[in-house]
Formats: structure tokens, sequence, C-alpha cells
């Protein structure tokens, strides 16, 4: 009878965590690149109000833990909050505090689940999102049925079909072309799905049970109709990692790895000079490619751009929001590089946001030094591919990292 009442107490408390971390995901979905909390006026950044306050108050004698985790949310709070005073940003209030907001709701999420519990059910969140994003594209690309969804227009002018889980590219502003080709899934852009559905498909490969195939499949998949040229090239290194996930990595092992890895890099970092020279051999294959290249660009010149905040600010940076208003006024291009923006927001001290990924990540000694380094690549890449400066998302992975963090391990391999 005792064992039959502990058995139930243990099925409600299950039932309880699963529907407490799933509802809590909802609000990492729709604050870590969701195409609705980029219309003006949006209410999706103050929801995470409820939950900061309920996750407080609950565990009000554990809010601080001592790790890693704790130091870097201390630290970057009182980085956020002296560049704000320093450069009297008054202006910006509402965008320092939503950054706030974004990092106390990753800290005190990840304070309340395990990584596990977490990477269980990310992979179930990016599941239903990859069927229903599928169920869409083959719509839009590979039928004549129209889509019976409503409209909205984001603060670029970028019109989608709302789907509330699923979105599509109507039309672009600036080309007045559509985007289906490219499945986004949940989120603003391709770019974006592809670097979530690359962090499930490493969380399902690092399961402590076997991995289970058709969920690889359907991410692999999804991976495939984003379109995402680093996504693709990602996936030689990821399956590399996954032969090698179980066993000690030797030196030969090791330093060819490095070596495809760093090739890869290359291409990718070269990739316009190799679109420009294959044009030139031949045009009619592979002039399309080149007209699509021109996001590329834009990715390199946002770095540049925000180096140069940097400079002019280099202690105690220019701070949130006024980052943005300087931004504009240097170029034409779009925000991408999270890593630069932290520098030119906050200074010298912006550089431990790179840092903490980099330690936190090597430290993981739950997997091999491959494993980490890919995965590594993964997120340095795809933080700079895009502005992931307000996704709760990354920073709880981030924070989950830290919390595990030790120095002893950072060089070492399982």
């Amino acid at each position: 009878m005792a064992t039959f009442s502990s058995n139930s107490s243990n099925l409600i408390r299950f039932k309880k965590e699963s529907l407490t971390i799933s509802v809590l995901l909802i609000f990492v979905l729709i604050t870590s690149g969701y195409p609705l909390s980029s219309v003006p006026g949006n209410f999706c950044y103050h929801l995470l109000i409820l939950p900061v306050l309920i996750l407080t108050l609950k565990r009000r004698n554990h809010f601080f833990k001592k790790n890693y985790s704790t130091i870097f949310y201390l630290f970057f709070l009182s980085v956020t909050v002296f560049s704000f005073l320093i450069n009297f940003n008054i202006g910006n209030l509402s965008t320092n505090l939503k950054f706030i907001l974004v990092l106390t709701f990753s800290y005190v999420f990840t304070n309340r689940f395990s990584f596990d519990q977490f990477s269980v059910f990310f992979i179930k969140m990016m599941k239903i999102i990859s069927v229903i994003s599928l169920i869409g594209y083959i719509i839009l690309n590979l039928t004549n049925l129209q889509l019976p969804l409503s409209t909205f227009k984001n603060i670029n002018d970028v019109e989608y079909y709302n789907g509330i889980i699923y979105f599509a590219i109507k039309s672009f502003s600036v080309w007045g072309n559509d985007g289906f080709k490219r499945n986004i899934g949940a989120f603003w852009e391709p770019g974006i799905f592809a670097t979530y559905l690359l962090v499930a498909i490493t969380l399902e490969l690092w399961k402590t049970g076997k991995s289970t195939k058709l969920n690889l499949a359907l991410f692999l998949i999804t991976l495939l109709t984003t379109k995402s040229t680093f996504a693709y090239l990602m996936i030689f290194p990821i399956f590399i990692s996954f032969l090698t996930i179980n066993s000690v990595v030797s030196k030969k092992q090791y330093l060819l790895y490095l070596l495809i890895l760093s090739l890869i890099i290359l291409v990718y970092m070269n990739l316009n000079l190799i679109l420009y020279f294959l044009n030139q051999l031949n045009p009619t294959i592979f002039g399309k490619l080149v007209s699509e290249s021109v996001s590329f660009n834009e990715r390199i010149d946002s770095p540049l751009t925000n180096i140069l905040i940097f400079k002019n600010n280099f202690l105690f940076g220019a701070g949130l929001g006024n980052t943005e208003n300087l931004f504009v006024l240097l170029t034409h291009g779009s925000q991408t590089s999270t890593s630069t923006y932290f520098l030119a927001a906050f200074g010298v001290s912006g550089v431990f946001y790179t840092i903490s990924f980099v330690i936190g990540i090597l430290s993981f000694d739950k997997v091999n030094i491959i494993s980490r380094i890919t995965f590594l690549t993964i997120v340095l890449s795809q933080i700079n591919k895009e502005p992931h400066i307000y996704f709760t998302a990354t920073f709880i992975i981030l924070f989950y990292f830290l919390k595990n963090i030790k120095l002893s391990n950072v060089y070492g391999s399982k």
C-alpha cells in the first residue's frame, strides 16, 4: 500500500514537473527569435515578468547558488547597470530592463530544472516545431494549396504568414520576393531555426540512453529545408563527433578532426570568393548562388561596425540601446554579431560573454573533446551569424554549461 502511494506521489510530481517546464518553454520560445516578438508594440518580453516572479518567490531561499552561472549572472547584471549609469542611458531604460529580464529568467530557469530535464523537453519542443513546419513547407512549395493564415509585418517591414507555431515569409520589403523556399519554423529567419536544430541534434546525441534515429532523421530533414549553408557544413563534423562520442580520442583523430573543422570554417569564411570563382567557371549553374549571398557581406560589416563603436567606448561601452542607435548611424547593414555587440555595449567587460561560452562548453566533461569542440563551433558561429542578444534559449544554454564548469577539465577528454 505504501509502495503504491509512493509511486502515485512520484507520478503526480513528474506530471507537475513536466507541465511546469512545458509551460516555461513557451516563454523561452517566444523570446528566442520568435517572429511576433519583432512586431512593434509586442508584449512577448513583458510576459517574462510573471515566471520570473513565480520562480523567484518559490525558490527565494535558493535563488543564488554557488557556481559559475551565479558569478556570470551577477557580473553581467552589474555591468548592465553600471554601463547604463555611466552613459546616462535614460532614453533606453526599457531596453536595459528587457535585457535584465532575459538574463534573470534564464538564470532562474536553470536553477529550477536540470540540464537533462531541459534537454528532454527542448528536443520535444523542436520535434513539434519540425513536424508542423515540414507540413507547412510541403504545402507552400510542393502543392497548389493555400494556407488559410493571417499575415503581419515586423519592424523591418518583412511580411509573415502567422501560424503561431509555424511561420513563413510572404515577402521581403527590400527585395519584394517571398521566402517560402527556406523553412523558418517558429523563428524569424531560417538561420535561427537551423541553429536550434543543430542544438537539438547535439542534445539528442548526448542523451544518456541511445539516440533515437527517428528524431535525428526528423531534425536532419528539417535542417535541409532551412537551406542554411553553415548548417549544411556542420553536418559532417557532427557525424564525426557521433562516431567518436563513446570512445577515447587519439591524438591522430583529434588532429585530423581539427584539420577538417578548420577547412569547413575556412570554406565558410571565404564562401563569397569561392562562389565568385565558380560563377566565372559556369555562370549558368552558379550565378544564382552568387546573387543570393548578399547577406554574407552584411555579416562582415556588422562585427567591424561593432568594433568601431567598441574602440570609441573601450572601458564602459556605449550601453544597451545606445549601441543600436550608433550602429544605425554607421551602417545600413543588419546587426548580426552577438559577441562584438556586447563589446560595443559593455566595453572590455563584454568579452566575458564569449569567453564564458568557450570555458563552459570545453569544461563539459560528460562528452569527449571532439563533441565539445563541435558544439562550441556551432554556438560561436551561430551567435555571430544572427543577433542572440535577447534570446533566452541561448542564455539558458550558457548558464547550464557554466553550472557544470570545472576548469581542470577544460583540455581533458573523456
